[in-house]
């Protein structure tokens, strides 16, 4: 989502994101979104990156957004819906380029320490640490707090190596389970 006009700062992008949150909520009902605000490299341009667990149309997104331009999907890199690990990998690009342009304490930016995500109130993630030896034993320890994972991506910056970490993607029940 893009402006028309240049935001003063990011608590105005952060003020139309919850304004936002509020309409689609409003005309679909509560929806976990992740936003991430970046600062564009061509002319130096607030905007921000969003990310939902469903489809959200042109038609929806522009109706709730009315601060500019509003793209479903990347043109140059997304052809049509994508799959959750799709998802989480395009926005994971975006959460941690160090370049962003909004540094700590920067006047545009964030405050130091700030995320350089939002998400739908309520929904934020809740941090769950499992210490073990290894990754393949930290993998097992997680998966018995959370349960069979959908996809596991083994990785590691070496070649030909046993796996230094895993990617790991649970559904979304795991995360928010339904109300008892």
């Amino acid at each position: 989502m893009t402006y028309r006009v240049e935001p003063a700062d990011l608590k105005t992008v952060k003020r139309h994101l919850r304004l936002f949150q509020h309409q689609v909520s409003r005309l679909i009902g509560r929806l976990p979104l992740v936003a991430v605000v970046e600062l564009g490299s061509e002319g130096g341009r607030l905007h921000v990156h969003l990310g939902a667990p469903r489809f959200l149309s042109i038609e929806l997104m522009s109706r709730c957004w009315p601060h500019g331009f509003v793209w479903v999907g990347d043109a140059k890199r997304i052809k049509g819906r994508m799959a959750v690990g799709q998802l989480a990998s395009y926005l994971a690009k975006y959460l941690s380029k160090g370049g962003d342009g909004l540094a700590d304490d920067d006047p545009k930016g964030r405050a130091a320490g700030a995320h350089r995500y939002s998400v739908t109130e309520g929904f934020q993630p809740e941090l769950v640490t499992v210490r073990a030896a290894t990754a393949a034993k930290a993998l097992a320890g997680a998966m018995e707090l959370m349960g069979e994972p959908d996809l596991v991506i083994a990785w590691d910056l070496r070649p030909d190596a046993p796996a230094f970490g895993y990617w790991v993607c649970w559904p979304a029940e795991a995360w928010h389970p339904p109300p008892p």
